[in-house]
């Protein structure tokens, strides 16, 4: 049963003009019901209602379900598709912003509603920890909290937390509104020369909470903005780098939307639930899980890759490269220049040695500019892609990586599952990188992994069915970590 529903279309409108389909709707949305039952209940003749049911059956309003526990034989079960229905605005004639505004703002609120009544997680108890254990805030140090309108909930919660802590607080605001309104007010050589933050505002903070949103915001950049982008882009990794050189503590957490999650292998209602569960995963607990397979790979720095698809990778770790990205920072990620934990979190990560990696990949999927592709095939010989293969649309892949601008096409990172939050792929590269027994192959930017390729790309291809070795020390085996570490 999905969260909600926007009707969309006139005849979904009319199904419901009659007042007993709404009595009936409602009816379904509490519980899976036979005609005959929604009939005692509303009080109306059967072969009315189960005429009914029947147009809200054709418009897709309910379905048909298996029977559930306790049910009749030989009776037919009906549910609403959703818990929540709404009318697109756009039905009225109203302008495309305002259908995009009911969304933004619905999207958020369905969010909210399923992880209080749900999953039944406690927002206070998720940034406790981030800001105990994850930050370790002690009293009077400053903390800045960057965050999109859209996790304004998450946002209040953490100034909560960290006000309890006797931190100094600092906020502002990044958007889709920031990022482009920023690109419009200035010109390429202004860009160029940007400061991101006046040096007064971060001289001297201490922790960074970044708390992001990908539910979509309004129209895609213009080709003009598109181009000035980059530039922008530069002045936040210059900004991000400055923070890493002075040790600035920094944690980010981004915030998922259903639409995300309609390309995955279980619906978006679970992969909401599954990525809560991974946000909630203790650190602790991660720790131990990648200390011990960390042990079990010892000195093997010669990795291989494979599955039954035909993978069949080969490369070089770089000696000393493997952390495991448990979300929270110690004082030895602060030593070896990592003082950054991004949320949830759970992967063993691993920098490829310069000139070591050739082979081939196939994973389950990638994600693209706002599009997934399924059985991605990657040829890859010393660190960088030579060809790119698709079940669909592998043209517009290849086109999607030479855009973007940096070594888009080099090999930066391999990643370990440890998170016990769930086994499904959900289609959100991000989540399924950290999910126990799932390797991750990675390209674009790994600068915050301690690594130097630098790009506007992020593509993370996560696979399920891999196995993996370090030296002859086996650490995935078909998708399933070691034994003495599950």
């Amino acid at each position: 049963m999905k969260d909600f529903q926007v009707i969309q279309s006139v005849d979904q409108l009319r199904s419901l003009a009659p007042e007993q389909r709404l009595q009936i709707l409602k009816s379904l949305i509490e519980s899976p019901l036979t005609a005959t039952m929604v009939a005692e209940r509303i009080g109306s003749p059967v072969n009315k209602v189960h005429y009914h049911v029947q147009q809200l059956v054709k418009q897709s309003l309910v379905v048909g379900v298996a029977d559930p526990p306790g049910a009749k034989r030989g009776e037919r079960y009906y549910r609403a598709v959703a818990r929540q229905f709404l009318v697109d605005p756009a039905l009225t004639g109203s302008d495309d912003s305002v259908s995009r505004s009911l969304h933004e703002s619905l999207e958020v609120s369905m969010l909210q509603w399923r992880r209080r009544k749900v999953l039944d997680l406690d927002l206070g108890r998720i940034t406790r920890r981030i800001v105990v254990d994850c930050l370790h805030v002690e009293p009077d140090q400053k903390v800045l909290v960057m965050f999109a309108p859209t996790a304004i909930d998450l946002a209040e919660t953490l100034l909560v937390e960290l006000q309890a802590a006797g931190a100094e607080t600092r906020t502002r605001v990044w958007s889709r509104n920031v990022i482009l309104q920023t690109i419009d007010r200035h010109t390429p050589e202004s860009l160029a020369g940007l400061s991101f933050s006046h040096p007064g505002q971060d001289r001297d903070l201490d922790a960074m909470v970044l708390v992001v949103s990908s539910i979509p915001q309004g129209e895609p950049p213009t080709p003009e903005q598109r181009e000035k982008l980059p530039l922008l882009m530069d002045a936040v990794s210059e900004w991000q780098r400055s923070l890493r050189e002075r040790r600035v503590r920094t944690v980010e957490i981004a915030l998922p939307h259903r639409g995300e999650f309609e390309g995955g292998w279980t619906t978006p209602e679970e992969a909401i639930d599954v990525y809560w569960r991974c946000l909630d995963a203790p650190a602790d607990s991660l720790r131990a899980i990648g200390d011990k397979l960390r042990r079990v790979i010892g000195d093997g720095q010669h990795w291989t890759v494979s599955d039954a698809r035909g993978t069949a990778l080969e490369l070089e770790i770089q000696s000393g490269s493997v952390h495991a990205n448990d979300g929270a920072i110690s004082a030895d990620d602060i030593a070896n220049g990592l003082p950054d934990a991004v949320l949830p979190a759970g992967q063993l990560f691993g920098l490829p040695t310069a000139g070591s990696v050739s082979g081939s990949v196939w994973a389950d999927y990638a994600y693209l500019a706002g599009r997934h592709y399924y059985d991605v095939r990657l040829d890859i010989c010393h660190d960088r892609i030579v060809d790119a293969k698709a079940r669909e649309g592998t043209e517009s892949l290849v086109d999607g990586i030479r855009r973007e601008t940096g070594d888009s096409d080099l090999l930066s990172g391999i990643g370990i599952g440890l998170n016990p939050g769930g086994r499904a792929l959900t289609g959100k590269p991000s989540l399924d990188a950290i999910l126990s027994g799932v390797v991750t192959i990675c390209f674009g930017n790994n600068e915050l992994e301690g690594g130097s390729v630098r790009s506007t790309l992020t593509l993370n291809l996560p696979s399920r069915s891999m196995t993996v070795t370090a030296g002859n020390r086996p650490l995935v085996t078909g998708g399933i970590l070691v034994s003495d570490v599950s």
